[in-house]
């Protein structure tokens, strides 16, 4: 869902005064879902996120096996 053309002016008029703190980072992700896991991968890390990745590509067999 993409934000309006309304809620974008409103964030424009907080970063130009200072309003607003950014937070990134994969532990924000970690922290925010609790260590969600899909098939046994802790999919909000980046290693966990790979590895499903990996999996999800040999399963449909578009990953070598090397």
């Amino acid at each position: 869902m993409s934000p309006s053309p309304s809620q974008l002016d409103q964030l424009k008029r907080e970063l130009a005064s200072g309003q607003v703190v950014v937070v990134v980072g994969s532990g924000v992700s970690v922290a925010a879902c609790g260590q969600q896991e899909v098939e046994g991968h802790k999919v909000a890390t980046w290693t966990g996120l790979l590895e499903h990745g990996v999996d999800q590509l040999s399963a449909i067999g578009a990953a070598g096996g090397d």
